[in-house]
């Protein structure tokens, strides 16, 4: 896949975990999809851990709504936006 695909990914799961109440896995998969990414449950899992590890976003589950949400400070998502526009930037001028 190439970096924008990956970025596209990681801006969609962020929309969906940034809502109050978070997103199921379902929900996040289903999304995705729709938008034409082909997203199994180890791709979900894998893409967690990758906005939470390399990304360092704080990613919680509420096991009562069965939810994953965002759980940081403005900086940390301040940053993380920072990062993808940059990055798509990028792409898009090496692409040219």
């Amino acid at each position: 896949m190439s970096t924008r695909g990956s970025i596209r990914q990681y801006l969609e799961m962020y929309k969906l975990l940034k809502r109050k109440n978070g997103a199921s896995k379902k929900e996040i998969i289903d999304q995705l999809d729709e938008l034409g990414f082909s997203f199994s449950e180890r791709t979900f899992f894998r893409k967690m851990e990758e906005l939470k590890d390399e990304f360092h976003l704080e990613i919680t589950y509420n096991s009562s709504t069965k939810s994953h949400y965002l759980k940081q400070s403005d900086l940390q998502v301040h940053s993380f936006l920072q990062l993808m526009e940059s990055t798509m930037t990028a792409e898009l001028l090496s692409a040219s």
